[in-house]
């Protein structure tokens, strides 16, 4: 990295990712975004030389380790992005008095509540990775100048690091001649990359701060995802509901991790998320139009 300096108001981490390049698209020449190779969140060294490089008013980490039942087996890993990485950022945001912004999951919660999660509730992870995030949260919550965006059941359209979505990863998997089985008691928030870029711009912009749960309107289990999915993409494949325990995961799931987004909703100034339904529809619209056939 060179030591040129060029000023932008916004440096967004994890630029490769779903919400981390749904968000540079929609900032354009306001942003900057970096990722591995030429940023690695672990590395204070590296993060230092980038925040020195751009001299941001704003830092934005979509960057995450987020492969949640390898974490049961990659903890070190895991930590060292989703906690360490924080802690060098914040660090780094310190230093220069840029305000941060923190992606954070529905993860942090156990689902034992059996109703939508609000702020307010007390977080208690089931897994590495819920734990990791709730680890950075705190770690985050002591900075003054920052922002906490709690989402769930994300999917997007994403850069060369994305590693796909639920949505996308049907979509593949129709028409391939094995029995499609999804859970259907594991109930959920379902979040469009292109909305809540557009969520966090609105935060951004009136000067939101605290914990907010952002994901698009209404909520279900991940089988209702899937038939929205094919319904909406004209696949006739069945589909088959199972419960979670019919599935041999390292990690452990919340059965209900619902974020309840009323204090988001009810802040004025915010873009308002439309259902998670009419994101489906957005979203396959896009991958529709961007299919070469």
């Amino acid at each position: 990295m060179t030591s040129k300096t060029f000023h932008r108001r916004i440096l967004v981490t994890g630029c490769g990712g779903q919400l981390g390049s749904a968000l540079c698209r929609l900032l354009d020449a306001e942003a900057v975004g970096l990722d591995l190779p030429e940023l690695d969140i672990a590395s204070r060294e590296s993060v230092r030389a980038a925040v020195d490089r751009f001299r941001p008013e704003v830092v934005v980490n979509t960057a995450a380790y987020t492969q949640v039942d390898r974490a049961e087996s990659e903890g070190e890993l895991c930590r060292a992005v989703n906690v360490g990485g924080v802690e060098n950022l914040v660090a780094a945001c310190r230093n220069l008095g840029a305000r941060f912004v923190q992606i954070s999951t529905d993860f942090v919660f156990d689902g034992r509540q059996g109703s939508p999660y609000c702020e307010l509730n007390c977080p208690n992870p089931l897994n590495v990775y819920g734990r990791s995030k709730w680890e950075a949260e705190q770690i985050v919550a002591e900075y003054p100048d920052h922002l906490i965006i709690r989402t769930a059941g994300l999917f997007g359209s994403g850069g060369p690091a994305s590693r796909g979505n639920f949505v996308d990863n049907m979509l593949r998997r129709a028409g391939q001649g094995f029995p499609l089985r999804v859970v259907d008691d594991q109930i959920s928030s379902f979040t469009f990359a292109g909305d809540l870029a557009l969520a966090i711009r609105s935060l951004l912009a009136i000067g939101g701060r605290g914990v907010f749960h952002v994901a698009n309107a209404g909520y279900g289990s991940w089988y209702q995802l899937a038939t929205e999915v094919f319904r909406v993409a004209g696949v006739r494949d069945p589909i088959e509901p199972v419960p979670m325990g019919e599935y041999a995961c390292a990690a452990q799931r919340p059965r209900f991790s619902v974020l309840d987004t009323g204090k988001y909703v009810r802040t004025p100034g915010c873009y308002r998320m439309p259902s998670w339904q009419q994101a489906v529809r957005a979203h396959l619209a896009r991958r529709l139009a961007r299919s070469p056939c």
